[in-house]
C-alpha cells in the first residue's frame, strides 16, 4: 500500500490517492519518534533524526514536484512505522492543483483529480495512465467531454450579438454604439 499509485527510490517510497500523497522516508531501525522532526515549508520537505548512526543532518531533504496544502495550526501530519528491518517516517500531504491558489473563485479543486508523476523533483516518473484508481471507463469520459464541447460550440455559434452604447468617457461629444460578438 505504501507504493500504491506511486513509486520507490533509494531514500523513500510514495503513494497517492485522489486527494493525498504519502511519502515514507527510510529510517534506521532504532529510530524513536521523539528524535524525529519533520518540516514542510513551501515545496521543501526536511526530515531530521537526532542521533542517527550516519550523523547526517538533515536525514532527508527533498523538493516536492507539485504543490501541497498546509494547515498552519495542525502542522505536518507524520508518523513513524516499522518497515521491513528498519523504520519509515511516513508523511501525509494534501495535494493541491498547480495555479489554483490564484483562482479561488473557481470551485474546481473538489472535482478535478491530478495524478502525480513523481513526488520529488528528480525522482523517476511513473506512468499515470496505468494508475489503478483512475476511472476504468475512459471511453465514457471522452464521450462526455466531446458532448459538452459540442454543446459549447453550438452555444457560441448561436450567440446573438448585443449592442452596447459607448460614450467618449468625458461626458461631452457624440456617443457611439458598438456591436460585440
Amino acid at each position: 500500500a505504501l507504493v500504491r499509485n506511486g513509486g520507490k527510490a533509494d531514500t523513500h517510497l510514495w503513494s497517492q490517492d485522489k486527494t493525498h500523497a504519502i511519502v515514507g522516508v527510510f529510517a534506521p531501525a532504532n529510530t524513536r519518534a521523539k528524535s524525529v522532526s519533520v518540516s514542510v515549508k513551501g515545496a521543501h520537505v526536511t526530515i531530521d533524526i537526532k542521533g542517527n548512526p550516519d550523523g547526517r543532518s538533515p536525514w532527508f531533504a527533498g523538493e516536492l514536484a507539485y504543490p501541497v496544502g498546509l494547515d498552519e495550526e495542525e502542522g505536518v501530519d507524520w508518523e513513524l512505522q516499522d518497515y521491513g528491518e528498519g523504520r519509515i517516517v511516513k508523511v501525509t500531504l494534501e495535494k493541491k492543483l498547480p495555479g489554483m491558489s490564484s483562482l479561488p473563485a473557481l470551485q474546481v479543486e473538489s472535482s478535478v483529480v491530478m495524478w502525480w508523476k513523481r513526488i520529488f523533483k528528480g525522482d523517476e516518473e511513473i506512468d499515470v495512465t496505468a494508475i489503478e484508481d483512475r476511472p476504468a471507463n475512459r471511453e465514457a469520459n471522452a464521450n462526455a467531454w466531446k458532448e459538452a464541447h459540442e454543446k459549447f460550440r453550438d452555444m457560441v455559434k448561436n450567440h446573438t450579438p448585443m449592442e452596447i452604447p459607448m460614450g467618449d468617457g468625458g461626458g461631452g461629444g457624440q456617443a457611439r454604439t458598438t456591436r460585440y460578438r
